[in-house]
């Protein structure tokens, strides 16, 4: 699910998994800061990723959302997030 919606938009990958509780997308082509991008999606969307340095990433453009979340709020998010990237971050 989360692949294919988001693979409509260029800009944004999602790495390969091998299991566990979250997904890491790649948004490097964006040219934005990691902590500038969570930011504003969290201010003007109410959406919240972690920057991938939280996770030791050590490159700029990796953002990490949590597969816990509840699959309704999950699907807003990534509604949310890909409204975010769309329409000009």
């Amino acid at each position: 699910m989360l692949k294919g919606r988001l693979l409509l938009n260029p800009d944004v990958k999602v790495l390969k998994c091998e299991g566990g509780w979250s997904a890491v997308i790649s948004f490097g082509n964006l040219l934005i800061a990691e902590e500038e991008f969570v930011c504003r999606l969290l201010d003007k969307m109410n959406v919240l990723i972690h920057p991938g340095y939280y996770y030791d990433f050590w490159n700029e453009g990796y953002a990490v959302l949590s597969l816990l979340t509840e699959p309704e709020v999950f699907e807003e998010g990534i509604d949310r997030l890909i409204r975010f990237i769309t329409t000009g971050i």
